[in-house]
This record gives structure tokens, C-alpha cells and sequence, in this order.
């Protein structure tokens, strides 16, 4: 009776011995390309690049509506939306940088309060950020406040908006696979249940990027954020454009007005199949008169950038 007790507890073993050893083999020899380019893929950082909206013009190829280079003032996403892993590292990052040596000699109890201090340092820091580009702008800190939740509102739908369509995708792939044996799918899917939506939050570029706080700032604001930008928190000056009517209120009514995208225009998006020409819940779109007849044309198509790790940006894609 021992004896046959402990063979088929051996025969058990062996056979999930053999189960996994199948699985290893499958994944190690048979999927190995298609784990290495998934790797290689996680690896690489894409970042959108904005392109410029089309001209309009008149019969005698004067514009009409035209975009135009100027300065914005962004603001990371983590300092906005006020990231406690992000004000964590910034605080170790200043309190090393201010006593490396008090920090070394420092015990865990000693260093938690240091870090303590300098995150309560960086709230602050990000509260005079917010009160200086108020003040550069003519704006209310209210209304900067305000700007700061439309943000975060927007990040947060177009977040859930991709971890939606990342779920149907796997959805319809787990579906398409449904006629396999059980034993293969096992093998190739891991014997999990199917997905479900949770699986697919992960983050995305737009909480880790930065977000246009005040567009087309003046010489004189720019001058003066540049300054204080060391004491600035996720602070970023960078190149940016403005709609512009040489013209002014001639021919508006023919001409049309931009807003922002709403959740409606994603919903209805012709080009939803094509990430570069999709839109985004931070874009603008012609609303009414030419800039709403044309605006296929006119919203052109983002380029595409990749950073990986000890290589290079290398442009994919140009913007037109």
C-alpha cells in the first residue's frame, strides 16, 4: 500500500515536473524573438512630437490663420498632481545635494526627518511656483488652480480612455484564441482566466511629462521664470505654439474658431486607428467654419521619438 502511495505521488510530481518543463521550453526556445523584442520594447521611452496646424489662406496666398512660435510655461504632471514617490525623490535629491556628508553619517531614523523637512520644502517650492505664474500671467491663483485640475481631470479620462481600449484588445485576442485545447492554452497564456480591465492601468506618458500651464508667455514673464525656475519644481520653459489671425475678427465668421478637445471628439475620432493622428485630450480642434471644414488638413500628423537606455533619441517619425 506504501509503496503504490508513493508511486503515484511520484508519477504526480514527474507530471508536473514535465508541465513546467514544457512551459519553460516553450517560452525560453519556442516565444524567445517574440519575449526579447516585447522586452526591447518596454525599454524604449516613445514621446510625441506636436506638430504645427496647417495655414489657411486667402485667393491671393495671404494667411489668414496662421501658427506661430512662441515660449509656454509647462509644469511636470508629478509636481501638479503633487506625486509622493516624485517629492520623495526630489527631497533625498536636495538633502544629499545640501550635507553629503551629514547624509552618510546619518541613521534611517535621522534621515527620515531630513527627508520630512525637504518634502515639506518642495510643497512649498511648488506653491511659490504656482503663485509666481499668477503673477506673470495677470491670473488669479485660483485660476491657475483651476488650470491645474482641468489637467488632471484630462490625464486621468485619457488614462482610463487607453487602459479601455488595451483591455478590448486583449479581450479579442483571448477570444481569438478560445478554440485552442486547454492544454495550449495553458502553455501559452499561463492558465490565467482572461483579462480583466484592472490589469491594464499602468502609466502612462502623460503623468510623467510635462503640461502647459500659461501658453505664449511674454518676454518679460519668460525672463522672470527663468529665473526662479532652480526654485521652481518641475518647471519647464520650452518652445510652443499660438493660433494667430493677422487679421483679427476679419472674415471670422468664415474662418472659425479652435477649443479643446472633449470626450465627444474622441468618441467620434475618424482617426482613432492611427496613434499619430489621434487625438489628445490636450489638443484643439476647429469648431466651426474653416477650421472645422478642414480640419482633417489642418491637425497635420504628430512625429514620434524613442529613447532607450544607452542609445540615442532616433526619430521615427517627422511631424507634418
Amino acid at each position: 500500500m506504501f509503496e503504490r502511495r508513493l508511486k503515484f505521488f511520484l508519477i504526480s510530481l514527474l507530471t508536473a515536473l514535465a508541465l513546467l518543463l514544457v512551459r519553460a521550453v516553450h517560452l525560453q526556445v519556442f516565444t524567445h524573438a517574440r519575449w526579447v523584442k516585447d522586452a526591447d520594447d518596454f525599454k524604449r521611452k516613445a514621446q510625441l512630437i506636436e506638430t504645427t496646424r496647417g495655414r489657411i489662406l486667402d485667393c491671393q496666398g495671404r494667411e489668414m490663420a496662421v501658427d506661430q512660435a512662441c515660449m509656454d510655461a509647462c509644469v511636470d504632471y508629478r509636481a501638479i498632481s503633487r506625486n509622493e514617490k516624485w517629492m520623495t525623490d526630489l527631497a533625498i535629491a536636495r538633502a544629499k545635494d545640501a550635507n553629503p556628508d551629514a547624509w552618510k553619517a546619518s541613521d534611517k531614523k535621522r534621515r527620515a526627518t531630513l527627508i520630512e523637512n525637504e518634502v515639506a520644502s518642495v510643497n512649498h517650492d511648488i506653491d511659490h511656483m504656482f503663485d509666481l505664474l499668477a503673477k506673470e500671467s495677470g491670473q488669479s491663483r485660483a485660476q491657475i488652480d483651476e488650470t491645474c485640475h482641468e489637467i488632471v481631470l484630462r490625464v486621468a479620462l485619457h488614462g482610463r480612455w487607453l487602459q479601455y481600449r488595451r483591455f478590448l484588445a486583449a479581450s479579442h485576442n483571448r477570444q481569438a484564441d478560445a478554440k485552442a485545447p486547454w492544454y495550449r492554452r495553458w502553455i501559452l497564456q499561463g492558465g490565467n482566466d482572461g483579462p480583466k480591465l484592472d490589469d491594464y492601468d499602468e502609466t502612462e506618458g502623460e503623468e510623467v511629462s510635462v503640461h502647459t500651464i500659461l501658453n505664449n508667455i511674454s518676454s518679460q514673464a519668460y525672463l522672470a521664470l527663468a529665473r526662479e525656475q532652480s526654485h521652481c519644481p518641475g518647471l519647464v520653459l520650452q518652445p510652443g505654439t499660438h493660433r494667430v489671425y493677422p487679421y483679427h475678427n476679419a472674415a471670422c465668421h468664415a474662418l472659425g474658431n479652435l477649443s479643446p478637445v472633449m470626450k465627444e471628439d474622441l468618441e467620434s475620432d475618424q482617426f482613432a486607428d492611427d496613434p499619430l493622428r489621434e487625438y489628445e485630450l490636450n489638443d484643439t480642434i476647429g469648431r466651426s467654419g474653416l477650421e472645422a471644414l478642414c480640419e482633417p488638413a489642418l491637425r497635420g500628423r504628430r512625429g514620434k521619438s524613442y529613447r532607450q537606455s544607452g542609445q540615442e533619441d532616433e526619430i521615427a517619425d517627422a511631424p507634418v
